[in-house]
C-alpha cells in the first residue's frame, strides 16, 4: 500500500493534477462515493492493468499482422498505452466530463470497454491521396454496422472483427472536404490536424487505428512531445503558437507532395523542353499552396514581432 501511495502522490505532483485531485474528491464526497474515490479506483485499474499488459501484447501483435497487408503503407506503428497515460487519462476525464456517467462511474470493471484507445495503431501514408484505398481495405477487413449508436461503441461480438465506432476524418481549415462526403464523416480540428481515426473491436479489445501522411506524423509527435497535455511547462505559450505554425507548414508540405504524385501521373501540368505549362485545376491548386505558405509565413514573422527583445 505504502508503494501504491508513493507512486500516486508522484504521478499526481509531477503532472501538476493535485487541484484536480481535490476537486473530484469533493464532488464524489457529495454523491456518497467516499473519501479518495478516485485515487481508490485508479489503484483498483492499475493492478487489472498490469495483469492484462501481456495479454494486450499479443493482441497487439495479432492486430499488426492482421493489417500488415494494407496497401500504399510507409509504416506502421502500435503501443500498449503506458499505465501513467492511462490512469492520467482516467482523471481528466473525470474530472472534464464529470456529468457523464461512463467517466464518473469508470471502474476496473468498465475501463476497456469506455476507453478506446488501450492499444493504439498508426498507418503512416507516403501522400495524402492514398487514404481512400486504405480505408477502403479497412472496410474490407473490418465491415461496419448498418448504423452506429449515438454513443460509446458498439459492444463485442465474440469471434467478430467490426469497425466499432463510426470512423471519423479530421481536417485542417480550407482542406477540400468533399473527397469525404458519403464515405466518412468529417470533423475540422482547430490546430490543423489531419487524420483518419478507427475503433476496432479485435479479439474482445478496442483498438485505436489512425491513418495520417507522414507529414502530418512529423507534427503530431513533435505537438504530442512538446505541447499536447503539457500544460504545465513554462513555455507552453510559446510552443502553443509554434505547433500551429508548424501544422500549417506540414500541411503545405503534404499537399506539395501529393501535388508532385499527381503530376507524375500526368495530372496539372505538361512540359516540353525548358516550358512547363499548368492547366486550369492545376493552376487553382498552386494558388491554395502559395496562399498557404504565406499565412504561414505571416505567422512565424507575427511570432517573432510579438517576442521581447
Amino acid at each position: 500500500m505504502s508503494d501504491w501511495n508513493q507512486y500516486w502522490d508522484s504521478l499526481i505532483d509531477d503532472h501538476k493534477m493535485k487541484a484536480d485531485i481535490v476537486s473530484l474528491n469533493e464532488q464524489d464526497e457529495i454523491r456518497g462515493y467516499g473519501k479518495e474515490h478516485t485515487k481508490k479506483i485508479c489503484q483498483e485499474i492499475y493492478d487489472d492493468f498490469i495483469s492484462a499488459k501481456k495479454g494486450h501484447k499479443s493482441v497487439e501483435s495479432d492486430f499488426l499482422t492482421t493489417i500488415s497487408g494494407l496497401k500504399n503503407v510507409h509504416s506502421f506503428s502500435s503501443r500498449v498505452k503506458e499505465v501513467d497515460s492511462l490512469l492520467l487519462k482516467i482523471v481528466r476525464k473525470r474530472k472534464e466530463q464529470y456529468a457523464d456517467k461512463k467517466y464518473r462511474d469508470i471502474s476496473a470493471g468498465t475501463y476497456k470497454t469506455v476507453l478506446g484507445d488501450i492499444i493504439g495503431m498508426r498507418v503512416i501514408l507516403h501522400y495524402q491521396g492514398q487514404w481512400q484505398d486504405v480505408h477502403n481495405d479497412l472496410i474490407s477487413e473490418f465491415p461496419e454496422p448498418k448504423e452506429y449508436p449515438a454513443k460509446g461503441f458498439i459492444p463485442h461480438r465474440e469471434g467478430e472483427v467490426f469497425i466499432a465506432e463510426e470512423p471519423v476524418a479530421y481536417y485542417a481549415p480550407g482542406d477540400d472536404i468533399s473527397q469525404f462526403e458519403g464515405i466518412i464523416k468529417a470533423k475540422p480540428h482547430k490546430k490543423g490536424y489531419r487524420s483518419k481515426h478507427y475503433i476496432i473491436s479485435f479479439k474482445n479489445v478496442y483498438i485505436e487505428l489512425q491513418v495520417r501522411t507522414i507529414y502530418d506524423e512529423a507534427w503530431s509527435d513533435c505537438d504530442h512531445t512538446y505541447v499536447y497535455k503539457n500544460e504545465a511547462n513554462p513555455n507552453n505559450l510559446a510552443l502553443s503558437q509554434l505547433t500551429g505554425i508548424l501544422s500549417k507548414v506540414t500541411n503545405t508540405a503534404s499537399d506539395i507532395s501529393e501535388m508532385m504524385r499527381s503530376i507524375y501521373y500526368n495530372r496539372y501540368v505538361s512540359c516540353s523542353g525548358n516550358r512547363i505549362a499548368v492547366d486550369n485545376e492545376g493552376d487553382e491548386k498552386m494558388k491554395e499552396i502559395i496562399t498557404s505558405l504565406s499565412k504561414s509565413l505571416e505567422m512565424l514573422n507575427r511570432f517573432y514581432s510579438d517576442l521581447e527583445k
